[in-house]
């Protein structure tokens, strides 16, 4: 299934690889000053295996950022992969099975594309490679640069490990310039793992700044939308999540641009865990 509404003028679908095969494809067009900005996605099969979804920015535009969101088995799957590759042309979105379920679930990989913008390039950290139950890695713009979006991976995890965190710094007046990724060891893997932190970055844009939504204190399964502002006059180039809660206990399961001016981020009390938890989505904004 295809759908396109007011795309650019030259475009490339964007393709779904997945265990069991290829399902669908959606783009969403914005008229934008970060030129050509649109959103894309991609989603795979609904079945019970590991999968992974990939997006693809049309050619001769440009990844601006990774996200991701997952279907069914709400709690027993956890993003593995949310990877922005260094080419700038495509993201992938990889589910895997906590503890295993025999629930059908399906992965979507969501991206933001635009032309390129000045001083663009991809930014790679990775932890320490080891059995310890939490680790954390920061990745950094290079000079003055600023980012535009992010994603991250684990390494070795198997599906036991997941991220919980990743936190820019910036604020309401201020652009990003660094994400600090963090993921815990949920189901005590004896395994080496690391977790990795990918950003775009480019020169600054105007009016570049971080809104932060924290949601309610509660231990139930909760959402939360950060909005850039009016619509046609701001852009979220970019959006990523924090959880602030048990560690190890809630799994993300949405974080993603979820429309040209908002980011959304969503997780599930996989455990149960009576300690009451948060949830903040980040959207990295621009002036439109």
């Amino acid at each position: 299934m295809l759908s396109a509404i007011g795309r650019p003028a030259a475009w490339a679908l964007a393709a779904t690889t997945a265990a069991a095969g290829l399902l669908a494809f959606t783009a969403t067009p914005a008229a934008a000053s970060v030129s050509g900005y649109y959103q894309q996605s991609a989603t795979t099969v609904s079945n019970s295996v590991a999968k992974t979804a990939r997006a693809e920015c049309d050619n001769g535009w440009e990844l601006m950022d990774a996200g991701a969101a997952t279907t069914g088995a709400s709690g027993d799957v956890v993003l593995d992969d949310v990877f922005a590759d260094q080419s700038l042309d495509y993201a992938t979105a990889t589910g895997m099975e906590l503890g295993g379920t025999a629930t059908n679930w399906s992965v979507t990989s969501h991206i933001t594309c635009a032309l390129p913008s000045p001083g663009q390039e991809w930014v790679w950290e990775e932890s320490a490679y080891d059995t310890l139950p939490y680790k954390s890695v920061r990745a950094e713009c290079p000079g003055t640069k600023t980012v535009l979006g992010n994603g991250y991976t684990i390494r070795g995890g198997g599906g036991d490990v997941h991220v919980y965190a990743a936190e820019p710094d910036g604020g309401a007046t201020t652009a990003a310039t660094e994400v600090t990724v963090s993921a815990a060891n949920a189901a005590g893997t004896a395994r080496n793992w690391s977790v990795n932190a990918f950003l775009i970055c480019a020169d600054p844009l105007p009016g570049q700044r971080v809104v932060a939504v924290t949601s309610a204190s509660n231990t139930g399964s909760k959402g939360v939308l950060a909005s850039c502002g009016l619509i046609g006059t701001v852009l979220a180039t970019g959006s990523t999540v924090a959880v602030d809660g048990p560690v190890g206990e809630i799994v993300v399961k949405d974080d993603y641009v979820s429309t040209e001016y908002t980011g959304w981020s969503y997780a599930t009390n996989a455990t149960g865990t009576a300690t009451p938890w948060t949830i903040t989505t980040y959207a990295f904004c621009v002036d439109a």
